[in-house]
């Protein structure tokens, strides 16, 4: 997708495409984004943490 790891040293076979494994130097050299991949977790509480931890995800354009 353009995006290129950045990080130095040994990095596992999921880096930046697992939440337990983020890219923390995420760069796109086409639009200079740069940040985590993937992008952090929400801020979740209650159920809704529940739910996240044990991998549910949201329908895709489902909005709160």
């Amino acid at each position: 997708m353009g995006l290129i790891c950045e990080c130095e040293g040994e990095i596992g076979k999921k880096h930046g495409e697992d939440p337990n494994d983020p890219c923390h130097d995420a760069r796109c050299h086409h639009c200079g984004w740069a940040g985590t991949m993937p992008a952090t977790t929400p801020k979740l509480k209650g159920w809704a943490k529940t739910a996240w931890d044990a991998g549910w995800r949201p329908p895709k354009g489902w909005q709160p």
